[in-house]
């Protein structure tokens, strides 16, 4: 895919080895990341299609295999992000985790971007061309909870034209954390 190509909406699944990273490019202007995979694959991508600006960025759970390429486009500044959201994930003992949850905490702060914890059911994102991103789980519930389990994405694409559908680190029920655009 080519970035001048104008497409209204477009669903890039990025192979990323083990773990999950798909950008959702709605329109010319809204880009919306579902996690952002392990080192590398991610950054690559947003330069070879000339990606400087990220409306949104949803992490469906800690692990290094969905956070991992996050941290060093944060760290690089070459790519602006506007908000990024998460579940907290506190109870699994991890330094990537910390070092991510403190740049963003730091880039919160500064105001370089909305750092927003506690993803429920409910949370509506409206983007251009009538896409709409929408949190289908956890509750409210195991969201406050900041439950002692990995909280599993599993991410419904759909919209006008019907995107597809793609599955990101399995989902579970009572606690998946589910995306439906």
């Amino acid at each position: 895919m080519n970035r001048s190509t104008a497409l209204r909406r477009h669903l890039c699944l990025l192979d990323v080895g083990h773990g999950n990273c798909a950008v959702l490019i709605a329109g010319k202007t809204d880009v919306v990341i579902f996690d952002a995979g392990r080192r590398g694959s991610l950054s690559q991508f947003l330069f070879e299609q000339g990606i400087t600006h990220i409306r949104s960025i949803y992490l469906s759970h800690s692990d290094a295999d969905h956070i991992g390429g996050l941290i060093g486009i944060l760290t690089a500044k070459e790519v602006s992000i506007d908000r990024v959201y998460l579940n907290s994930d506190s109870s699994k003992p991890s330094l990537i985790w910390d070092d991510l949850v403190y740049v963003l905490n730091n880039a919160h702060e500064r105001q370089d971007l909305e750092f927003k914890i506690g993803l429920a059911a409910g949370h509506v994102e409206e983007l251009v061309g009538g896409v709409t991103v929408e949190i289908l789980g956890p509750s409210q519930y195991l969201a406050a909870k900041g439950c002692p389990f990995t909280i599993r994405s599993h991410f419904d694409i759909l919209g006008p034209g019907c995107l597809g559908r793609c599955f990101g680190g399995g989902f579970d029920r009572d606690s998946g954390l589910g995306f439906r655009v």
